[in-house]
This record gives C-alpha cells, sequence and structure tokens, in this order.
C-alpha cells in the first residue's frame, strides 16, 4: 500500500485573484516526487500548446494572454482537491 503519491500541477501566477492550475489528463499519480518532478517541464510544454487552456486564461485576464509563468509542484493531495481549496481562499486586500 503506497502511503504517499504526488501529482505534477502548474500553478499560474501571472493572473491576480484567480486560481488558474494545470494538471494531466485523468490526473495520474507518481509513486516517487522525483517521477513527479521529471513531468513538469514536458506538463508546462502541454500547457502552452493547449489552446482550450490558453483560451480560459485569456477570458480570465481581461481578453488578453498574459505572460504565462508557472510555479511548478508535485502536490499530495488530487489537483482538484487543490484547485478548491485555492479558489475559497479569500485574496490579498479582501476584507473578512
Amino acid at each position: 500500500m503506497r502511503l504517499l503519491v504526488f501529482w505534477p500541477v502548474l500553478i499560474l501566477l501571472s493572473v491576480p485573484d484567480v486560481a488558474v492550475l494545470y494538471w494531466e489528463p485523468g490526473a495520474p499519480s507518481y509513486e516517487t516526487e522525483e517521477e513527479c518532478s521529471a513531468r513538469l517541464q514536458d506538463l508546462e510544454r502541454e500547457a502552452l500548446a493547449n489552446h482550450q487552456f490558453l483560451a480560459g486564461v485569456r477570458q480570465l485576464n481581461s481578453g488578453d494572454l498574459p505572460r504565462m509563468d508557472f510555479s511548478r509542484e508535485c502536490i499530495t493531495i488530487p489537483p482538484r482537491q487543490l484547485h478548491e481549496m485555492m479558489s475559497r481562499q479569500r485574496g490579498p486586500g479582501s476584507r473578512t
């Protein structure tokens, strides 16, 4: 039984106040962090070539495609769960 698995995910840093993540279709997991890390560069290339993803980012950024700056991460929770958690967090300057 595996106690810990890793998922490669890209977090777009260049669109403010929005949690934009990109991960592999089907969200396969990797048994080691090294395997996961080895996938990140190819995953970024795929994101930059994914027209549907880029159109969504453009729409979130007032119709303009931002510079695509990603944080490459190997996470230990499923990507959808991370996206849900990030979507619920309040951004800087928001009032409680």
